[in-house]
């Protein structure tokens, strides 16, 4: 009886070994392949299309929204209309805003807004423009000189940068 055992056992093992080898290189399911897909398109979307810039959030053919940075602020300073746009993650107003300025970015007729974290903007540059509080715009015209705005709307610093 141990010996039938033992042959029938070694049948199974032989059959499935047979059916595992036999389907050959198992597939990538497709949930798989499009998270591949999807990983490849956020790296080129990381990509930057200003030189020096690490995130552009939106963009149009004369506007951009972008990630601020300490470089770009000065860049912009005294040379073109500008805001920053201070907010905060944990503030549902600044994520409305946000997907306002990325939804309406083909109505900017011009100008670049730089996003800026408030919690990580540094306690001279928030004294410096008057911020208070997030959600808050400080619009520069061409000349360097500021207003800040708090609780503006898109459509009112749209009309300041352009």
């Amino acid at each position: 009886m141990n010996k039938s055992i033992l042959i029938v056992g070694g049948i199974a093992i032989a059959v499935g070994a047979v059916l595992l080898l036999g389907r050959g290189p198992a597939e990538t399911p497709p949930v798989a392949q499009n998270t591949q897909q999807e990983a490849a398109n956020d790296s080129l979307q990381d990509e930057p299309i200003i030189p020096g810039v690490q995130t552009v959030l939106a963009q149009s053919n004369v506007f951009t929204y972008e990630t601020f940075t300490q470089e770009r602020y000065d860049e912009l300073l005294g040379s073109e209309s500008f805001a920053v746009f201070f907010h905060s993650k944990s503030c549902g107003t600044c994520a409305k805003k946000n997907q306002q300025i990325v939804d309406e970015v083909d109505d900017f007729t011009g100008g670049t807004i730089l996003k800026l974290e408030f919690s990580e903007a540094s306690a001279d540059i928030r004294r410096e423009l008057d911020v208070a509080n997030y959600d808050t715009f400080v619009v520069f015209d061409r000349d360097g000189n500021s207003q800040t705005i708090p609780g503006a709307d898109v459509s009112e610093v749209r009309e300041a940068i352009e």
